[in-house]
């Protein structure tokens, strides 16, 4: 990693669809699911910090720390905020916040490990044998 400071921030739009709502994922209301707002605030922490990965670099996600607030329609335009509070060589802190046109919808925290993708796929490389053995 290189040039890492406090403050690294980026944002993210996305317009609530369909697919993106809780009664796609075997629940009954219509809104944005849980699961769909913390994988965008995921994208944001990613955003903030990708110009400062070497090229075999990459980030995993280890830990959400989040409220979703409030319920967003199908429609509604969501603005995910990612900034850098905290880092090391191994580990990247973020404080997430996510609003609809007129709320704050989600508030939280979100960490991503730093590996290299060597050593990522030598990992994903041993889980698969080990399940192709059982």
């Amino acid at each position: 990693m290189k040039d890492l400071a406090g403050g690294l921030s980026a944002s993210l739009e996305h317009i609530v669809t369909a697919g993106d709502l809780a009664s796609a994922w075997r629940n009954e209301f219509p809104v944005l699911s849980t699961p769909i707002l913390l994988w965008l605030s995921e994208l944001a922490c990613m955003r903030a910090v990708e110009h400062c990965l070497a090229p075999e670099e990459i980030t995993l996600g280890v830990l959400h720390n989040s409220r979703h607030i409030a319920a967003s329609l199908e429609g509604a335009q969501i603005t995910i905020l990612a900034t850098l509070i905290n880092w090391s060589d191994k580990s990247l802190e973020f404080s997430v916040r996510a609003y609809d046109q007129s709320r704050l919808v989600l508030d939280g925290a979100h960490s991503r490990a730093v590996l290299t993708r060597q050593r990522f796929n030598h990992k994903l490389r041993l889980l698969q044998s080990a399940d192709e053995s059982h």
